[in-house]
């Protein structure tokens, strides 16, 4: 079974998420009475994100919620892989276009973050740059596009080019 996950990594590594979410799900079945919970919910944290990143964000979605369920149970709200299936959550509702529910699942997330190391920790500023990109996607007068509250305005997001070398 580890060999399999260990397979299915390497397609994921290659950006074959097709191959990696099912090689993944195929080895999370295979092990997950063999393997420690940790192991086997880190497992389907891998393979629901790379199943949203094969194109499908709704089945992601849909994968986090259930996973959700139970790390929030069984390892309790402010564990580290509770906290980073929140975000993937959020990240997959917005890529699927609901951009409200992501925002204000970042929002959440960022409150508890901060709770939990305070305001001014850095690890607190990839939930505020992430609820700012989701906030970004809202549409805005004029074909702009309005960041949060603070009325600032941008070109609606590009793809990243490549650079080229000299």
């Amino acid at each position: 079974m580890t060999v399999r996950w260990n397979e299915a990594c390497l397609h994921a590594a290659v950006y074959d998420f097709t191959d990696a979410a099912a090689i993944g799900a195929e080895a999370i079945e295979a092990g997950s009475e063999a393997l420690d919970l940790g192991t086997v919910l880190g497992w389907r944290r891998d393979q629901a994100n790379w199943t949203g990143s094969s194109g499908r964000p709704s089945v992601a979605a849909k994968c986090f919620r259930e996973l959700l369920g139970v790390v929030q149970v069984r390892l309790g709200p402010d564990d580290w892989l509770t906290l980073a299936c929140r975000s993937d959550l959020a990240r997959w509702l917005g890529k699927e276009g609901q951009v409200g529910d992501a925002v204000a699942q970042f929002q959440a997330l960022l409150a508890d973050i901060q709770r939990m190391l305070g305001p001014d920790h850095p690890d607190t500023l990839t939930p505020r740059a992430n609820r700012l990109g989701q906030e970004e996607r809202r549409p805005g007068p004029a074909g702009g596009t309005l960041i949060g509250t603070a009325r600032c305005w941008a070109r609606p997001s590009k793809k990243p080019q490549e650079e080229s070398v000299p």
